[in-house]
């Protein structure tokens, strides 16, 4: 997993390559998800869903250690994995 983070700036970008073994949906893609960091991510969700992007998880709380984040995860045209994440508290 790589997380990128630039300073003095509030923009994430998250790639996360295939774990060994795993089934890809998305025939010859190299990475599990791709994944972007939104101020407000019922607005965001929404918009991709209203341009045609399909629901894999729907918007929901997740607590992983002193981190607490919404994230969602949506299938692009060709069907990969694009991950929706707002911090509600903590950092990277």
């Amino acid at each position: 997993i790589v997380l990128l983070k630039f300073p003095g700036q509030q923009f994430v970008y998250e790639m996360v390559e295939q774990p060994e073994g795993f089934e890809a949906t998305n025939a010859g893609a190299l990475y599990q998800h791709v994944g972007v960091d939104v101020r407000d991510i019922e607005s965001a969700f929404k918009r991709a869903v209203d341009a045609g992007a399909e629901v894999d998880v729907p918007v929901r709380t997740v607590n992983a250690g002193s981190i607490v984040t919404k994230q969602a995860f949506l299938r692009g045209p060709s069907g990969e994995r694009v991950e929706l994440m707002q911090i509600l508290s903590g950092d990277f």
